[in-house]
């Protein structure tokens, strides 16, 4: 009973990276179910992303972007999370002939998870669960003037982003739960007056709980709309391209797999619709393998 309990509130341990690339659309921050659970965690992430830029029609460059992640979580009481991630990018361009390469540390983020509602049956299995979360990220990375044309390529933004999150649960019957989150992410100026613009989330996502031997799998399978509003710089009026606004809706999916001690998860994530700058930005394919130890908080 344990075991299912710890699974259906782990599945979506891993987190989504606020990361503000290729002008600054991207989802933002994501806890899932993992606030559930009294354990702590410490894991390792890494996710796969591109996007590709076209000028009349014609494919104008493409960027890949390597995030490795760095993550814990922490358990302060029976109701309130801390969680923790520092990523290292590496990110390449490619324009016509040339390549170019920068990496470095990003832009350090927390959150803290209070518990608003957890209802479980007799036998400690959660039935409903409710979340808010409160996030902030710091300007730990390298970042540069929004007039160098590569400066989506560096890992840091130089401001400060502040996110509220709200996440939800429900157990539908012994194999399949329900499990929705909205998060809104206000982004502030960097010391050259340029602001990434605000971005708005909402997924959902179904789940399916299946036990093989003495390991656990689970599956999910859903939706999620991000909305991303215009860039901005004071200096001076950006142009079309460079605003980055627009919405994005993709399909989402994961294959989990626990063990007595560690988590481990592959993610994909496949665009469906988008109209980031009326079509000129495409969101291509992204992939995240996460591995999670899971560490018995002590009573």
């Amino acid at each position: 009973m344990k075991t299912t309990h710890l699974v259906l509130v782990l599945v979506f341990a891993g987190k989504s990276l606020a990361c503000d690339i290729c002008g600054g659309v991207h989802a933002n921050s994501s806890i899932g179910l993992f606030a559930a659970n009294r354990f702590h965690t410490l894991g390792l992430s890494t996710q796969y992303r591109s996007y590709q830029s076209f000028d009349n029609g014609q494919l104008h460059s493409k960027e890949v972007f390597l995030f490795n992640s760095l993550q814990l979580r922490y358990q302060l009481g029976s109701q309130i999370q801390l969680y923790g991630q520092l990523p290292y990018q590496m990110g390449w361009q490619y324009l016509e002939e040339e390549k170019s390469l920068k990496t470095g540390f990003g832009d350090a983020q927390g959150f803290i998870n209070l518990i608003g509602l957890q209802q479980q049956d007799s036998s400690g299995i959660t039935q409903k669960f409710i979340s808010v979360a409160l996030g902030v990220k710091a300007p730990t990375g390298q970042y540069v003037s929004p007039s160098n044309l590569q400066q989506n390529l560096y890992p840091g933004t130089g401001a400060w982003n502040y996110t509220l999150l709200l996440n939800g649960f429900k157990l539908l019957n012994k194999k399949w739960s329900l499990q929705s989150e909205m998060s809104h992410t206000w982004k502030g100026k960097n010391n050259y007056a340029f602001q990434y613009g605000n971005s708005s989330q909402l997924a959902a996502l179904l789940v399916l709980n299946e036990k093989f031997q003495s390991y656990r799998f689970l599956g999910s399978l859903g939706f999620q709309v991000d909305h991303f509003a215009a860039n901005h710089w004071d200096w001076q009026a950006l142009a079309p391209e460079a605003r980055h606004e627009g919405t994005l809706l993709q399909t989402k999916m994961s294959c989990n797999l626990l063990t007595y001690n560690w988590l481990y998860s592959l993610q994909a994530i496949m665009p469906i619709w988008q109209n980031i700058n009326s079509g000129t930005l495409k969101f291509r394919p992204q992939i995240q393998f996460t591995i999670q130890y899971l560490i018995q908080q002590k009573k």
